[in-house]
């Protein structure tokens, strides 16, 4: 196979962190896909080893709407809701719900930006791409032009029906995903990209941070 995209194929059998802010999830074309909830690698999951591609290191300084009650993710995620006080549950619960909300009522716009992002990817448009990063964030041309390289020419797209939730320092991030399928040294091959999303100011937009941004955890997932 001619490999010509910057992630470089490995079979795990333990979920791991991975993905470009874009997470990429390999099976040969023909395999039914399953619908992915977290930006984590699976079993039969091309693994990034490029720091670029799994997002900035350190989140940028931005604050979202809803913001993430500090520290309780990594709490819930250490040692579930049963750790935490009632002020900090009822806190998380509110969070919980308010992001939930924002992904209920903002669904349709959701799609349209993921698509769109996962089209500027196929036609190797990297201005299209760099206009759709949030606005308070600083993202490099370099930056960008990895995104649109990373793949393959991409043959056909398909958004999926969930969203992970994730937060981290004051930002809330929302993957989007996308079955795609293209060839690759003529392999026909279907991939799960994750698409990370920030709500700000009422619209969506791509963010720098990834799967490997310090101190991303879980929130949860939520159903288009």
């Amino acid at each position: 196979m001619r490999v010509r995209y910057q992630w470089i194929v490995a079979f795990i059998v333990v979920a791991a962190l991975a993905g470009g802010g874009f997470l990429l999830s390999r099976r040969n074309a023909g395999v039914p896909a399953t619908t992915p909830n977290l930006p984590t690698a699976a079993p039969g999951t091309t693994v990034s080893t490029d720091t670029n591609s799994i997002g900035v290191s350190e989140a940028p300084k931005v604050v979202d709407i809803p913001t993430p009650p500090p520290g309780i993710a990594k709490k819930v995620t250490e040692s579930g809701i049963d750790g935490l006080t009632a002020e900090e549950r009822a806190a998380w619960e509110a969070y919980l719900a308010e992001t939930a909300k924002v992904v209920s009522e903002n669904s349709e716009a959701l799609r349209v930006r993921l698509d769109a992002a996962v089209e500027a990817i196929k036609s190797g448009d990297k201005v299209a791409l760099g206009g759709m990063f949030a606005p308070d964030e600083s993202t490099s041309a370099d930056f960008v032009a990895q995104r649109v390289r990373a793949y393959p020419r991409i043959k056909n797209n398909k958004v999926q029906s969930s969203v992970g939730v994730f937060s981290v320092s004051q930002a809330t991030v929302y993957f989007g995903y996308a079955v795609v399928q293209w060839e690759d040294g003529g392999i026909v091959s279907e991939h799960t990209i994750a698409v990370p999303m920030r709500f700000v100011n009422g619209s969506w937009y791509l963010t720098s941070i990834g799967p490997g941004t310090r101190g991303i955890a879980s929130v949860q997932t939520v159903k288009l």
